[in-house]
């Protein structure tokens, strides 16, 4: 197998992790997931404007591909306010996901 193939693999298992953890409630695993994608693909540079915006299209990126398994709506408004991401389980017995990213 080439390293190319390899590196795709690796990266595509990583992800369904961090994408398992967050629907199985595991936030500790998550956060552990999400540190370290973000710490081997951001720089400063990525970042330093545009926080909220940068984080928020990263992050619908990263569980895009759960498309099969959950409705997943962006920036959409509910109640008296609007959430950044939403995951919606196809199986009603699944966990939704709601995700507010903030700048601090």
């Amino acid at each position: 197998m080439c390293k190319f193939i390899k590196v795709i693999f690796f990266i595509f298992t990583y992800i369904r992790e961090l994408a398992k953890s967050l629907i199985q409630g595991r936030l500790q695993g998550f956060e552990r997931y999400f540190r370290q994608v973000m710490g081997d693909t951001f720089s400063y540079y990525d970042t330093a404007r545009f926080t909220e915006n940068v984080y928020h299209a990263y992050v619908l990126g990263l569980l895009a591909f759960l498309s099969d398994d959950y409705i997943i709506r962006n920036n959409r408004e509910s109640g008296e306010g609007r959430y950044d991401i939403l995951l919606i389980p196809m199986d009603k017995g699944g966990n939704g996901v709601v995700i507010e990213i903030k700048k601090h």
